[in-house]
This record gives C-alpha cells, structure tokens and sequence, in this order.
C-alpha cells in the first residue's frame, strides 16, 4: 500500500475470515499482482492505491471452508513450528557438545589420536 493507508470493512459482515483474507492477499500471485499494477518510479516506491485493489478479483470459498482452511492451515503450522524448535535443540545440544569437545582436548582432559 502507498504511505497512506486505508481501513475497508466487508460490505456483507462475516464474508471473510480475516485470517484467510490475509493469508490470501499476501500469495505469490497477489503480490505479483500488486507489483504489476502499482505505480512508481522505482520497486520500492510503488504506490497500489485502493481503487487498484477494488479493481482485484478474489475467489473464495463460503466462509464455513475458510474456517476450516485456517484451521488446518494452524495446525500444521503448529506441527512445524515444534519441529523447528526441536530441531534447534537439537542443534543447540550439539554445538554445546562440540564446544565441550574442543575444550577437553585442549585442556588433555580426553586424548585425541
């Protein structure tokens, strides 16, 4: 959006999950969109002012799927998100041991052949 910013309501209350709405503007091919209609001199001096983006065609779905796309969309992003942080634990705990490695075989404490 240009530096000034717009607040848009729904015209039909509940149409939209907001979630689902946010995750959809924010796709590749919206963003594609938005960078090939904007105005500007330069990338990051694009203006997509609001009439461009009532211009935009969105397809949807009726909001009780929206609902259920976020929902499975959480939760396997909440999967993810544990395994990341696992996995950084993980590697955490090895950087630890490789540190207490090194020290020890500096300081003698183990032999190293």
């Amino acid at each position: 959006m240009s530096s000034s910013y717009g607040i848009f309501r729904q015209i039909k209350a509940g149409s939209f999950n907001p979630k689902y709405l946010e995750y959809l503007l924010k796709t590749t091919k919206y963003i594609e969109h938005y960078n090939r209609v904007s105005t500007g001199l330069h990338s990051s001096r694009l203006r997509f002012y609001s009439h461009m983006f009532f211009g935009m065609e969105l397809g949807f779905p009726e909001r009780r799927e929206q609902d259920q796309i976020i929902e499975y969309v959480e939760s396997e992003a909440s999967k993810i998100d544990k395994a990341i942080t696992l996995q950084q634990q993980q590697i955490d705990k090895l950087k630890e041991y490789r540190a207490t490695l090194i020290n020890s075989a500096v300081t003698g404490k183990i032999k190293v052949v």
